[in-house]
């Protein structure tokens, strides 16, 4: 008998102009989702990414989306504005 590990990686750098996209992002080396100019960002996970849950720019939205344990820990998301609905490190509280 041996053992089987199950290794489950989602590797995925997005960069999408004016969509309302849907994903689940972990263990990248950077952050795991981008956002480029008038993005909606609706409906996601993110976590264990290197950097950011979400890097978005100041024009992006973003809500209804879970982002645990990137950044080391430290800010989950970079840019963007929060429409409601966020969960940052299990807290409610997103920049």
């Amino acid at each position: 008998m041996y053992n089987k590990k199950k290794t489950h990686e989602l590797s995925v750098k997005t960069y999408i102009q004016g969509l309302l996209f849907v994903l689940a992002l972990f263990m990248n080396d950077g952050s795991g989702i981008f956002g480029f100019s008038g993005c909606n960002v609706d409906d996601n996970t993110a976590r264990d990414n290197m950097e950011f849950g979400l890097e978005l720019t100041l024009n992006d939205t973003y809500r209804n989306n879970v982002l645990t344990r990137n950044n080391a820990n430290g800010a989950q998301v970079s840019g963007g504005i929060n429409i409601s609905g966020n969960s940052c490190g299990g807290t409610n509280t997103c920049p």
